[in-house]
């Protein structure tokens, strides 16, 4: 079992609240073993986030967008152990959760070479002698909630490009997969990223949200999740009138027609269904099929489903449950 800490102010610090997260294959057994950070911890988070705002600002581009290659290698080199714990923590197969790690990795390696494309320019203005620019400054500190259905490689859209522009970050992850969210931290941590400039908090989420939202400091907000506790969280931001980035769920029906190449619409839609086990917010939920074609439509579908494995990674691995196979050395801050 992993054990995980919030990561405030450059440190892994504990708190007196235990929680596990439960491997939704068995849903018995803690995957991880987290704390829960208090008011306090918060309010430590954020003061840590805005010291560290007054240098990481003045910080040079491409100095900072170091740190996101040294996070980048770090993920490189422990790719299978981590593409394993979010098997075991959020469900979907190996394979897909290899490619969400390389989805991670790739996303630091493109903020990497950004640094050296970040760029102010200038505009013609209508009067003569007189230029008209812009120049790209740091808001100050960015809030970033992240899924459980794609816990690695999500939160990375949103903190890589804040910290490359010279924002400090506190990352709140789903409590259902802490341990991942976790190693967001560690992978920044082993990047040697300075203290302050990027915090992890594991928690109460109303809390968490309401207490950071209602601090000026904090400048942007990115969520990923649904929609009913996104509309909650821009009520609140909405007062402070920030800025903010909301993706949300959505769902649209599959038609197949009667012409359709059903081998094609088949195994399209139970991919769209089935993938990423099902957790996706654009994953399929109804098929609207035309009745030429139903009965034949239906039974090839029902045939793929049955196809479908569902299991645990570690059984293939001789492992008895979870991750406690793995190194623990690549868990640890």
């Amino acid at each position: 079992m992993i054990n995980a800490d919030p990561y405030i102010n450059g440190e892994f610090v504990r708190f007196p609240s235990r929680k596990k997260t439960i491997n939704p294959a068995t849903m018995q057994g803690g995957v991880t073993e987290y704390s829960e950070v208090d008011e306090g911890g918060v309010e430590k988070a954020l003061a840590s986030a805005e010291h560290a705002f007054r240098s990481w600002s003045r910080t040079n581009v491409t100095e900072r967008a170091v740190f996101l290659k040294k996070a980048a290698d770090y993920i490189d080199a422990h790719r299978q152990d981590i593409a394993e714990l979010i098997t075991d923590e959020e469900g979907k197969t190996i394979g897909e959760a290899l490619n969400e790690v390389n989805n991670a990795y790739k996303v630091l390696y493109y903020y990497f070479g950004e640094g050296r494309r970040v760029t102010s320019y200038v505009v013609q203005s209508e009067q003569n002698e007189v230029f008209a620019g812009t120049i790209r400054m740091p808001l100050g500190v960015v809030y970033v909630v992240s899924p459980f259905n794609s816990p690695f490689s999500i939160p990375f859209w949103n903190i890589a490009p804040a910290l490359l522009h010279g924002n400090t970050v506190i990352f709140k992850p789903s409590s259902i997969t802490t341990g991942v969210g976790y190693m967001v931290s560690v992978a920044f941590h082993a990047a040697g990223i300075p203290p302050g400039v990027f915090n992890t908090l594991f928690g109460n989420s109303d809390m968490i949200s309401q207490k950071i939202l209602s601090r000026e400091s904090v400048q942007a907000f990115a969520f990923t999740g649904g929609t009913e506790v996104g509309n909650k969280l821009s009520e609140i931001n909405g007062r402070y009138k920030r800025r903010q980035i909301l993706e949300l769920g959505g769902k649209d029906p599959a038609i197949v027609c009667a012409d359709a190449n059903l081998d094609l619409a088949v195994s399209s839609l139970l991919f769209a269904s089935f993938s990423n086990a099902g957790q996706r917010c654009t994953a399929g939920s109804r098929i609207i099929v035309e009745e030429k074609v139903y009965d034949e439509f239906k039974k090839r579908f029902v045939e793929g489903v049955k196809k479908i494995k569902v299991g645990g990674v570690w059984k293939e691995q001789g492992r008895e449950d979870g991750p406690s196979g793995r190194p623990q050395a690549v868990f640890q801050g």
